[in-house]
């Protein structure tokens, strides 16, 4: 039999002991007195009628019974007097986040005095989004804190869903005094398989899924306070029941893990290569997003999160962002394979005038503020591209960051971001000066990248400026050596620069007339008069220098294999009665010894083909379980594809590593890894998967040793 293990969607076991928690969201009331809780966040909900528990208060708006004390706190206050009259002798207050902020697992916590007296019920609880479409108890209800009829010495932290509503709850005791003497700190670590509850630090109550029927804890939930009065649980105030009643909130927070931020489903993307924007990391609300609403609008892919998103219609597979506005954000995890010059090229739709963005790197703005283009839909799609800009080879952490929308209300549509190795224009030039028969020549190195050499044949002062060259890519493997002569005499004339581009031509009176194509592409041609440029890709500085005879030549060895070699030559010489023409500006000088100098420049380096990533590859570790043998003695491993080795680490509930071992993967399926715990007790299994450069990382996986 399988062992007590469970894949779990995010890190969640080791919450309690080992978890890095990161405020994401937190109101702490630190207004003047009179203030209303932050209406941004804040609904305040109203009317009377038992609120299905035959309470008997109305709730109202404004700052009669919900404001701010000017000492930290938000106040709730239970009034005897009634705005609505009838059955309600008392007024209060009841907020909710409903459809302004949304939780989905972390940890949530308040810090607050509850007030003393018969018939009092302030509570601090959740409620799961979807209660509009399926209701109550469906929805699910998560009670983090509720107690009644102080002063007493416990709270109580419940659970509500279909099938068992009253079942699942538990409480916590004070050792002396009543919890209406003063603060307390009530919170919930809510994870995707369990809910637990503690009071001042101390756990007192878990819940896990499988327990509890219909288990509805799987989607957000908003937030919400107030203080009842009345109802079937406390009964009615009584004559020694002082009004008004203070339910105070010092603060409300909720955090998340940072140690459960990554790549989406464990996946690291590849750069030079392109990443999808619905991709953003895992980690939630706060630390690998920022959106302006709880919501997906776009009701498309990760529904539980916030970040708006709708399937593509012109794409049968493929999703965007969509509903973006200024503020937002979406975060990336990265990892260049190698250090350069980078650009993005961002497909961006917008119905009209687009808004701004820019894009980050670890912190740093990598592109300045760019305005997305009017496409004239918002999935007629366009591609913007920016940079250069550099990135060490390793992990990166990029951020989308949108700052403001443009007429439409909305900054634009983005389906992905292809990062490739840039080409910058560099413009430095060298004008050489001396011999009457100086030379110009361009060299690059180191190989494998493409070179080129080109020599000329004027009495001429010649200038040289190179242009950026293209990426290169590897096809199969061809060659092509062509070989002519030039018919003597012939005019040659020599243009004022000679410029780097990825094509060598030569032009004059030859027989037969040669092409040689690869790529890059080298091209040779031959007509009445000739020119010749070459492209020299990477190279620390290009010489320019000029000879009497024509020489053009250029060879091509493109990364990775297969490669591609092309070799183009064309000769005319001896050329005795060769008269160069020159144009008025350039000039021979008369110093036949002299030999021309030229500036350095610098030329980007060629863009290899992207290798292979895991998400391409469909690399996905999407299980791991435990066998008994007895403790147990293997872990099994399932993966969508072939695997060439699988790397295992085990941790302690203490977070410290007690198996680090790699095996060699049998391809796709499931895998055996044999395993043996150091020691009785709770443990954590990460897998890794490589192929390669691509590579996916497991959910950790609970393990128990009991012998």
């Amino acid at each position: 039999m399988r062992l007590c293990v469970a894949l779990l969607t995010l890190f969640w076991p080791r919450l309690l002991v080992a978890a890095n928690w990161q405020l994401v969201w937190s109101q702490e009331f630190n207004d003047p007195a009179g203030t209303a809780a932050d209406p941004t966040w804040w609904n305040q909900e109203t009317g009377g009628g038992g609120w299905g528990n035959g309470e008997l208060e109305c709730y109202t708006a404004g700052t009669s019974n919900a404001f701010e004390d000017g000492a930290g706190n938000l106040v709730i206050q239970a009034r005897n007097e009634s705005a609505c009259g009838g059955a309600n002798s008392y007024d209060s207050a009841r907020l909710t986040t409903q459809n302004k902020f949304e939780i989905y697992c972390g940890r949530i916590e308040a810090r607050a005095w509850v007030p003393a007296g018969q018939g009092l019920w302030p509570a601090f609880w959740m409620l799961g989004r979807n209660i509009g479409s399926v209701g109550w108890p469906a929805c699910g209800e998560t009670d983090i804190m509720e107690t009644v009829d102080q002063p007493q010495n416990w709270i109580q932290g419940s659970l509500h869903m279909t099938g068992d509503n009253y079942s699942w709850w538990g409480q916590s005791h004070l050792p002396s005094g009543a919890y209406s003497d003063g603060y307390h700190v009530f919170t919930c670590y809510w994870t995707p398989t369990s809910i637990t509850y503690a009071m001042d630090g101390t756990n007192y109550y878990t819940a896990t899924q499988g327990g509890p029927p219909n288990w509805p804890f799987n989607q957000p939930s908003f937030i919400l306070m107030n203080l009842a009065v009345g109802g079937g649980w406390p009964g009615a105030p009584n004559g020694a029941t002082v009004f008004p009643a203070d339910y105070k909130i010092d603060y409300v927070r909720v955090y998340k893990d940072t140690n459960l931020v990554g790549p989406y489903n464990g996946v690291t993307v590849n750069i030079p290569g392109r990443v999808e924007n619905e991709n953003y990391d895992d980690g939630g609300y706060g630390l690998a997003y920022m959106d302006s609403d709880p919501a997906n609008k776009g009701g498309a892919y990760r529904l539980n999160e916030w970040v708006d998103i709708e399937a593509d219609p012109s794409d049968s597979n493929g999703n965007n962002l969509c509903w973006t506005t200024g503020g937002e954000w979406d975060q990336y995890t990265v990892n260049a394979t190698q250090a350069g010059s980078y650009q993005v090229s961002f497909r961006v739709a917008s119905a009209g005038a687009g808004g701004t963005y820019h894009l980050t790197a670890d912190g740093v703005d990598v592109t300045g503020p760019l305005t997305a283009p009017n496409t004239g839909g918002w999935h007629t799609w366009s591609q913007q591209v920016a940079g250069p800009f550099t990135l060490s080879a390793g992990t990166h952490v990029l951020r989308l960051v949108l700052d403001g929308v443009g007429p439409t209300g909305s900054v634009a549509n983005f389906d992905c971001m292809d990062f490739s190795l840039a080409a910058p224009s560099p413009t430095p030039s060298a004008t050489p000066s001396g011999s009457p028969t100086p030379s110009a020549t361009a060299s690059a190195s180191p190989s494998p990248t493409p070179s080129a050499t080109a020599t000329l044949s004027a009495s001429a002062t010649a200038s040289l400026s190179p242009s950026p060259s293209p990426s290169a890519s590897a096809t199969p493997p061809q060659s092509a050596t062509p070989t002519f002569t030039v018919s003597p005499p012939f005019s040659a004339t020599v243009s004022p620069s000679v410029s780097a581009s990825p094509t060598v031509s030569v032009t004059g009176s030859v027989s037969p007339t040669p092409t040689a194509t690869a790529s890059p592409s080298v091209t040779v041609t031959v007509s009445p008069s000739w020119t010749a440029s070459a492209t020299a890709t990477p190279s620390p500085s290009l010489t320019a220098t000029a000879t009497a005879s024509l020489t053009a030549s250029q060879s091509a060895t493109v990364p990775p294999s297969p490669s591609t070699t092309a070799t183009a030559t064309a000769s005319a010489s001896p050329v005795p009665s060769a008269t160069p023409t020159l144009p008025a500006a350039l000039t021979a000088t008369a110093s036949p010894t002299a030999r021309p100098s030229v500036s350095p420049t610098q030329l980007a380096s060629a863009t290899p083909t992207a290798p292979a990533t895991a998400e391409g590859g469909g690399l996905r570790v999407d299980q791991v379980e435990g066998l008994p043998n007895p403790n147990p003695g293997a872990l099994e491993v399932h993966l969508t594809a072939p695997a060439e080795s699988l790397e295992l680490r085990v941790y302690s509930v203490a977070w410290v590593r007690v198996v680090d071992l790699r095996v060699a993967a049998q391809g796709a399926g499931w895998q055996s890894v044999p395993l043996r715990l150091p020691a009785r007790g709770v443990y954590y299994a990460v897998v890794t998967a490589r192929r390669g450069q691509a590579q996916a990382r497991s959910r950790p996986a609970l393990l128990m040793r009991t012998d």
